[in-house]
């Protein structure tokens, strides 16, 4: 069964609870990694917030559309 999409926000959001978690607790690893990695991580998470901050423009405008009379 497909997960709905609030339960997909609610995944998203624990996954990067966990993410940022994890680089808490490894800050010693990420300051040990190359040049090239670190910018293919930095990338990485830019992308990730790219998409979630495109989800959450949809939903305002979904939220103002439902909105207007």
């Amino acid at each position: 069964m497909l997960d709905t999409p609030l339960e997909e926000a609610q995944d998203m959001l624990a996954r990067a609870q966990a993410i940022g978690a994890r680089v808490r607790e490894n800050e010693q690893v990420i300051l040990d990694m190359s040049t090239q990695d670190l910018e293919e991580l930095r990338k990485d998470l830019a992308d990730s917030v790219a998409v979630a901050s495109a989800a959450i423009a949809q939903m305002k405008r979904l939220l103002a559309d439902r909105a207007i009379p």
